[in-house]
């Protein structure tokens, strides 16, 4: 969320908090946006300032540029999957995390042989190349709280209910905790 974050600022959205990591955090103030920094290596996401002063919020930018926000995160974590695995088996990886997804819906038996496989890996090198990889394919999934859920939002007109809004976030995150769920399963008892 770092790229999508620099991205926005790029692009003319003002950021309001920056949460680097999660878990306790210390806060750092400087100029400009409170930043975060948590003791958890997994998330990362950025606060935008709402409509004010010379301020343009995320959803005032043009739908081009709300993209290259939604994607930038993706693309730096293809680029850092390459950079640590290599081009081709970054590109490998990033293909099979889409068959992995669909084999937790389908079959809980090779989700856990890629899970376990996973957990085989003893290169630090390899791992962060793997999750970096992995996680750009996860980011990219039409869920409210991800930037795939950005994109989608770039299809539907400005002014769209806000009763679509509540079934798409509960949907969306019912999705979400379903995926973790299948993951957690298909790990312990696959």
């Amino acid at each position: 969320m770092l790229a999508s974050a620099l991205a926005a600022a790029v692009m003319g959205a003002a950021i309001q908090r920056l949460q680097i990591f999660i878990g306790p955090s210390i806060v750092l103030r400087a100029q400009g946006p409170t930043v975060r920094v948590g003791i958890i290596p997994l998330v990362s996401y950025a606060e935008f300032e709402p409509r004010g002063e010379g301020r343009w919020s995320i959803d005032d930018l043009a739908a081009w540029r709300r993209a290259v926000v939604a994607l930038s995160g993706g693309v730096v974590l293809a680029l850092v999957a390459m950079l640590l695995l290599g081009p081709l088996e970054a590109a490998e990886c990033i293909g099979r995390t889409y068959e992995q997804l669909v084999w937790l819906l389908v079959s809980s038996h090779r989700a856990s042989a890629a899970l376990h496989a996973f957990a085989e890996i003893d290169s630090p090198r390899l791992i962060a190349g793997t999750l970096a990889a992995k996680i750009a394919v996860y980011n990219l999934l039409p869920f409210e709280t991800l930037s795939g859920g950005m994109l989608v939002r770039l299809g539907m007109p400005r002014g769209r209910s806000t009763a679509f809004d509540r079934v798409y976030a509960g949907f969306s995150s019912i999705a979400l905790l379903a995926i973790g769920g299948a993951v957690l399963v298909a790990w312990l008892w696959g």
